[in-house]
């Protein structure tokens, strides 16, 4: 499958951040510590910026990318012909049923967190959704110790977030 900037894509972007930034603004703006903290926006904020230009950006490769002939393609063909076959055929399916599978394993991760607990259902998660995008399994195993890690210590540890702890009470 080619890596081919998406409008669809950008939209749906556009759209979170867009979410985003509307839910922020309700948020107090107050911080706890003093004058020099963020608040509880700065998160929230910077995920709709983060968001937002990485739309804009896939936005722009969009049009500039629908504006190219494809490689392969005689100049003279329509790029929204090749567009409309690709849109149908096996690569989309293929693209769907990613899409179906990674929303079904996020719904599942959701479902089990209370059950599991954060460490156990989001090593899981990790790891299975890494696994399904192609990483290595050693390799979706070690980068799902260090997400769990790395947000127990963030969270858990420096900002004292109560993470789910499951039936089993886990709390590494």
């Amino acid at each position: 499958m080619e890596n081919r900037p998406s409008l669809a894509f950008a939209g749906a972007m556009l759209l979170v951040a867009a979410t985003f930034a509307f839910y922020a603004r309700e948020i107090p703006r107050a911080g706890l510590a003093g004058a020099a903290d963020p608040g509880p926006r700065a998160l929230p904020l910077a995920m709709t910026a983060v968001i937002g230009a990485g739309g804009l950006i896939e936005l722009v490769r969009a049009v500039v990318a629908r504006r190219r002939p494809q490689r392969g393609t005689p100049a003279n063909q329509d790029a929204g012909e090749e567009d409309d076959r690709q849109a149908t055929g096996p690569d989309a399916r293929v693209s769907y049923m990613n899409f179906g599978i990674l929303v079904a394993a996020t719904l599942g991760y959701l479902l089990a967190l209370s059950w599991l607990g954060f460490l156990l259902s989001t090593f899981v998660f990790a790891a299975a959704v890494l696994s399904w995008l192609g990483a290595r399994w050693w390799s979706a195993m070690l980068s799902s110790l260090a997400i769990v890690m790395v947000v127990r210590v963030l969270f858990g540890g420096l900002f004292h977030v109560q993470l789910p702890r499951g039936i089993w009470g886990l709390d590494f």
